[in-house]
């Protein structure tokens, strides 16, 4: 056999050879060329006119909110759209220069002058180029109104007598402005404003099935609970800020009627049941339960931390009273004759003053301290029903009553937080027919005020800006 390294070829075989591995090299520089113009980078042409993007069109229903030195845009997403491109403009019609390039159909512009008017335009882009500007909407930020009751409900939220309507306010222990609302078959509710805009932003459809009875948040916002009546399947937890829940068992009906967490350790909890003397507690976040038995202090109680091992138990109306146990729900002690209106129970811990507040709904009313860890109690108001008592810096708010007193004023009455015992009666918009379930309190560095949240049955989502 001939050794191919002496192979001797005629000059017409090197020509067809030589053009046959110039072709082979071309083809390799063209298919690369295909291969990176291409989308897929799957070592496969795209064959021309396929899966070639396109320029989106220009967003459409684009909508401005203003708010405390800050307008909420929001618009319909634009089909093949990567991203957005937000321009604002001090006069109608431009000129507009880019604010935001947001990748989701909404964007929060902050750090405004309050009345001062701004015109918006949006437009959509992808890798094919930009769209043209989406229509001009204006919007003129301004302060909340101080010292006022305003009715902050979203327009898409429906209240209908039949149901038990706004439930829970939570505020987010890290993200200071932002809050959580809990609504009857309408699932969670988030605002990143202090209240002036909300998005739904449950989206597995679990709480929307029930009745969420009773929410807590973790103190570094890591998780929230939340119960779910006429669901009953136990606590539900969220890690992904109320997107989507999972539920844990706990027992004895699996429908919680409160949850509180230990301020000192996140994955400490209590909670109570709705229709049970039972108290469970659980050590690693709300994932699993040990049920501590009947407390004797009285069906759908609310069960409070005053520290990791001191609880307060507050019976529900017609209930025994108010609890005390030392032991961790081991043993407990009647402390005092206050009870919660039916559904809705919020004490008030002040560790500046060693204080503790709690609300009585029955008994002819009464809002009554505590001095020594919730051991004893002394009346500092009365004459008008308690159930839901928080406070900012300087005064202690206490709000009543409860489920089925819709068109019933909230008996407000205020308290400096300094004394705790000058409380005086005031008056609430007509629209507020009904007390606070639970409210929500945080401070705006920004405007230098105290902000209120609370949710108010069938009344809706409430907002009040201290002075």
């Amino acid at each position: 056999m001939m050794n191919p390294e002496h192979l001797i070829l005629p000059p017409l075989a090197i020509r067809n050879l030589r053009q046959k591995v110039l072709g082979a090299a071309l083809g390799g520089i063209l298919l690369g060329c295909s291969l990176s113009c291409g989308s897929s980078g799957s070592g496969t042409p795209v064959p021309p006119g396929q899966n070639q993007p396109t320029v989106p069109s220009a967003p459409t229903n684009l909508a401005a909110n203003p708010g405390d030195a800050q307008v909420a845009l929001t618009w319909s997403a634009s089909a093949g759209a990567a991203s957005y491109h937000v321009k604002r403009a001090a006069t109608a019609g431009g000129p507009y220069t880019e604010v935001a390039a947001p990748t989701t159909a909404s964007c929060t512009n902050t750090g405004l002058s309050n009345g001062t008017t701004y015109y918006y335009v949006v437009t959509a882009s992808n890798s094919a180029g930009e769209s043209g500007n989406s229509s001009e909407v204006s919007a003129k930020p301004a302060p909340a109104q101080l010292g006022t009751w305003e009715n902050v409900t979203p327009a898409a939220i429906s209240l209908p007598t039949s149901d038990f309507g706004a439930q829970d306010m939570l505020a987010d222990p890290i993200h200071v402005g932002t809050f959580y609302a809990f609504v009857c078959h309408q699932g969670v509710w988030k605002s990143v404003d202090w209240g002036s805009n909300w998005i739904k932003v449950s989206t597995d459809g679990n709480l929307e099935r029930g009745k969420p009875w009773g929410e807590a948040i973790a103190p570094d916002g890591s998780y929230l609970l939340a119960g779910n009546g006429e669901v009953n399947a136990g606590a539900w937890r969220s890690t992904d800020g109320g997107a989507t829940w999972s539920a844990h068992a706990m027992g004895d009906g699996d429908d919680p009627y409160s949850f509180d967490i230990d301020p000192t350790n996140k994955i400490h909890v209590i909670a109570s049941m709705h229709g049970s003397e039972s108290i469970f507690e659980s050590k690693d976040g709300g994932l699993t339960w040990s049920n501590q038995g009947p407390s004797g202090t009285g069906v759908s109680n609310y069960v409070f931390f005053i520290t990791s091992t001191t609880w307060l138990s507050v019976a529900q109306s017609g209930g025994p009273g108010t609890f005390r146990s030392t032991d961790s729900g081991a043993h407990w002690t009647k402390v005092g004759g206050m009870v919660h209106a039916h559904g809705n129970s919020q004490i008030y811990i002040d560790t500046d003053h060693s204080a503790v507040y709690v609300g009585d709904h029955d008994n002819g009313g009464g809002i009554y301290r505590s001095t020594n860890a919730g051991a004893t109690f002394q009346a500092v108001a009365t004459g008008r029903p308690s159930s839901t008592i928080f406070a900012t810096a300087t005064h202690i708010y206490s709000m009543d009553p409860g489920a089925n007193a819709l068109g019933t004023p909230p008996s407000l009455q205020i308290a400096t937080r300094s004394l705790g015992t000058d409380w005086v009666f005031s008056d609430t918009p007509a629209a507020m027919n009904n007390g606070a379930k639970r409210a929500a309190v945080a401070y705006n560095a920004t405007s230098g005020h105290w902000s209120i949240l609370s949710c108010n049955w069938n009344a809706g989502f409430w907002r009040y800006v201290e002075p």
